[in-house]
């Protein structure tokens, strides 16, 4: 309620009633577990969707709107940018695996993948959408959320490893996009490798804590999981 406060007071002042515009389509953003859990009948998979999903939600859309656009850490850090794209593959992995949970609660090693596996769809569904609703939203309101923060330059980084490609010295308005999913896809991978072999280790050791349980059943020896 903190974060949507000042995102309300950010929309009222907001000189740039573009920019105050999507941020209040943000702000919307920030409800969607809350509609979903209101919406559904409660018997429905979806509603019952945990709130650490809006929580992760509110954290994206709160650093990008308010933090990027409001307080102007675009402009001050230009790299602020590829920074949320970095964090936001592991945010939408983990909101994809609390939107799991509520399909199936992984109890062995086939229903641990396909958790996992879900949860790393899910953030490459994001991914793309993400960036296309960028595209509309600055088409719509002539905001510029693909402003090209990265800055390509011949004096760039990428540019000095990997050269400009075969004919792309004039694709300079693609590179932006595609730098920002690569970003979020290698933090997808990394974080459904990490979610995977967190559950797999969780899964052993309750394996093992049972095992034990039944080793010692009937005695009076107490078994601490």
């Amino acid at each position: 309620w903190g974060t949507r406060a000042v995102m309300l007071y950010a929309f009222i002042v907001m000189e740039n009633r573009a920019e105050a515009t999507l941020l209040s389509a943000n702000l919307v953003g920030t409800f969607a577990i809350t509609l979903v859990h209101f919406i559904l009948p409660r018997n429905t998979a979806l509603a019952k969707v945990s709130y650490k999903t809006q929580t992760l939600i509110t954290m994206i859309v709160f650093l990008g709107s308010w933090g990027g656009n409001y307080v102007g850490v675009y402009n001050i850090t230009p790299r602020f940018d590829l920074f949320l794209h970095f964090i936001s593959g592991y945010l939408c992995v983990m909101g994809g695996y609390y939107i799991a949970l509520t399909l199936i609660k992984p109890e062995n090693k086939k229903q641990i993948f396909l958790v996992s596996f879900f949860a790393f769809c899910f953030s490459f569904f994001i991914i793309p959408f993400w960036e296309v609703s960028e595209f509309i939203g600055d088409f719509i309101w002539g905001t510029d959320n693909q402003g090209f923060y990265w800055g390509p330059t011949d004096d760039s980084f990428f540019f000095k490893v990997f050269g400009h490609g075969i004919g792309n010295t004039k694709l300079y308005y693609l590179f932006d996009t595609v730098y920002d999913m690569l970003l979020a896809a290698v933090t997808t991978v990394l974080t459904f490798i990490g979610l995977y072999l967190g559950l797999s280790l969780k899964n052993r050791q309750k394996e093992a804590c049972t095992s034990e349980s039944k080793k010692h059943n009937g005695e009076n020896v107490i078994v601490t999981c």
